[in-house]
């Protein structure tokens, strides 16, 4: 399926699979089909020079299937499935949204997002606060008391903008789409002290029960190994004049020894990032020479930014949008680095197991292809031989405890290379 151009194609290989996977689902972008799946106002602002809106797929021509699919278009001749198209938005945003929702200034930022949110209204689409949630982890964790006696105790033990922010985004989402479309006012669906209630109750379900913490920890450690990896980028590239080439084979070997498994946008990131330090916008402020103050936490907020496609993959696959067959999410963003990065990796397919969350994407052009290219498959190949798959396999995948000490030795060496 990775090398499909037609929905013909598609089918073929699913064909093959044999029914062994029923709880199977797949997206795949193709260039030979003439459906069009993303609203008008998506399309509308990933088109124009001031693309606000970086949908996870950089197409519009998907093409979905599943067992059941499969089976209704041989029973029924047809298939017709909702699909849920979400809209994240990034911390800013969500500031943004408050001030509109509570009728405050929005200043120069409002001739930038009225009219985008009339268009996502005028769409009817719907709103994401989980992606939030997960990405304030860092501003909840010093103030929160994880040993409130109620929901409420623990909700007001909260950071406090994080908190209006969060019930203004519940308001907001609830305002009726249809109604909007008729009339273009405004019609909030709940009160606002509903919308309290569900923020809170939204708070205590994802930051205080075992089912909710496991899930922040998944994103929380992986974070801290992109940290880690970005850590190590930036200490090799301030260490020599080496072209772009030898820093991606010291990164290779770094990947290795210390972060202990592969990371394909980020392999590719990097290599980008040594041949050319412009390619990534998001790392301008981090300079060799550069302001050292703050830089852990500058670092730590840049490696959250870099695992956003992450987390929309992991809210496809969580069966989020509900009523829907299929999810996919888009983000909001004014930060034009923000956007650059999400962009610099072009999603070919993924596929996801609905049960357990099992998630694969498969790039447009895959890390193989693109470092034998760059003439590194030397590189590549001994990376992924049996040696060295089974030295990676005897040690244990970094835990949060194993990988704190990794972490800030590294970045004792990053200080010393700046």
């Amino acid at each position: 399926m990775s090398i499909a151009d037609k929905p013909d194609d598609v089918r073929k290989a699913w064909a093959n699979l044999k029914g062994q996977y029923p709880n199977l689902s797949s997206v795949i972008r193709l260039d030979d089909y003439d459906r069009n799946v993303l609203p008008q106002s998506v399309k509308k602002y990933t088109t124009k020079s001031d693309n606000y809106l970086v949908p996870y797929f950089k197409s519009d021509k998907l093409y979905f299937i599943d067992d059941e699919m499969v089976k209704n278009m041989f029973i029924k001749g047809t298939n017709v499935f909702p699909i849920d198209h979400s809209v994240m938005m990034d911390s800013n945003i969500c500031s943004y949204i408050d001030s509109l929702v509570r009728g405050k200034p929005l200043g120069t930022v409002g001739s930038k997002l009225l009219p985008i949110i009339d268009d996502l209204l005028r769409d009817g689409l719907n709103f994401d606060f989980l992606f939030y949630m997960i990405e304030n982890i860092k501003n909840i964790l010093p103030s929160a008391n994880f040993s409130a006696n109620s929901k409420l105790e623990f909700w007001m033990s909260l950071n406090i903008n994080f908190r209006k922010n969060l019930v203004s985004l519940h308001y907001f989402s609830s305002i009726d789409s249809k109604e909007y479309r008729k009339t273009l006012r405004p019609n909030f669906l709940l009160t606002y002290r509903q919308c309290a209630r569900r923020a809170i109750d939204a708070t205590f379900g994802l930051y205080m029960t075992s089912e909710g913490r496991s899930y922040l920890s998944q994103f929380a450690d992986f974070q801290r190994v992109v940290l880690l990896s970005l850590i190590g980028m930036l200490r090799i590239n301030f260490s020599s004049n080496k072209n772009g080439r030898n820093k991606m084979l010291e990164f290779f070997d770094f990947m290795h020894n210390k972060v202990g498994i592969y990371m394909e946008r980020e392999a590719i990131l990097a290599h980008e990032y040594f041949c050319d330090s412009k390619s990534l916008p998001i790392l301008k402020k981090i300079q060799k020479g550069g302001n050292k103050r703050k830089l852990l936490k500058k670092l730590d907020n840049i490696a959250w930014d870099m695992i956003t496609p992450r987390l929309m993959e992991r809210l496809m696959s969580s069966g989020l949008g509900g009523g829907t067959d299929y999810f996919i999410p888009i983000f909001m963003t004014f930060d034009d680095d923000l956007k650059h990065m999400l962009e610099s990796f072009q999603v070919k397919l993924v596929a996801y197991e609905k049960n357990s969350g099992a998630f694969l994407s498969i790039p447009e052009y895959n890390s193989a292809d693109y470092f034998e290219d760059a003439g590194l498959k030397n590189c590549t190949d001994y990376f992924f031989s049996e040696t060295k798959k089974k030295e990676r396999q005897a040690k244990s995948l970094h835990t949060r405890a194993s990988l704190l000490p990794v972490l800030f030795k590294e970045y004792r060496k990053l200080r010393h290379a700046m």
